[in-house]
């Protein structure tokens, strides 16, 4: 299961930092935290499913096939 920092899943998904913790906050997205200091962390097919839903809602990605 790979998992993403919150700078790489705004990357991924073309958004600030600052969105991808709002999708957190909201429930949108789940955050994983493991780290002892407690960092954000996203697994990658909560991303995709991010992304299909905002895709299906017109938005576009920065992910190249």
């Amino acid at each position: 299961m790979k998992q993403l920092t919150t700078k790489d899943a705004a990357n991924m998904l073309g958004v600030s930092p600052t969105t991808i913790r709002r999708y957190s906050n909201s429930g949108l997205l789940k955050a994983l935290r493991y780290s002892p200091s407690q960092h954000r962390r996203y697994d990658i097919s909560e991303i995709e499913q991010l992304l299909n839903t905002l895709i299906g809602k017109g938005a576009t990605s920065k992910i190249s096939n």
